[in-house]
């Protein structure tokens, strides 16, 4: 088994993650996994400047607009997707994907 750098193509609901990889024999592969797939590591320098440019890190406390509520709830970024300038945030019993421009996102006042 050997590890490859890809990125994330696309995003399917909030579980779905859509991955492109090169292999060491440039050969280019194409897979839908879990976000909590096992066959899926984060590139932490990259992380960590996204993380520093847009003030949202893991841990952050944060507001979460709900549609189905109709209101804002305080949450907290789980994980930061740099390849694809996304935040999966869980508030209340739920979590989901939003990029990192969204309206539907904001730094909570302390």
């Amino acid at each position: 088994q050997r590890w490859y750098n890809g990125r994330v193509t696309g995003v399917d609901g909030v579980d779905a993650l859509h991955v492109m990889y090169t292999t060491h024999e440039v050969r280019q592969f194409e897979k839908c996994l879990s976000r909590w797939s096992c066959d899926l590591r984060q590139i932490n320098s990259a992380n960590k400047s996204l993380a520093i440019a847009s003030g949202f890190t893991e841990g952050t406390q944060v507001m979460v607009w709900s549609n189905s509520k109709k209101m804002w709830n305080a949450g907290v970024v789980k994980q930061l997707f740099a390849a694809r300038q996304v935040v999966n945030v869980r508030y209340d019993a739920f979590e989901k994907l939003l990029p990192l421009n969204s309206p539907d996102l904001r730094l909570r006042d302390t």
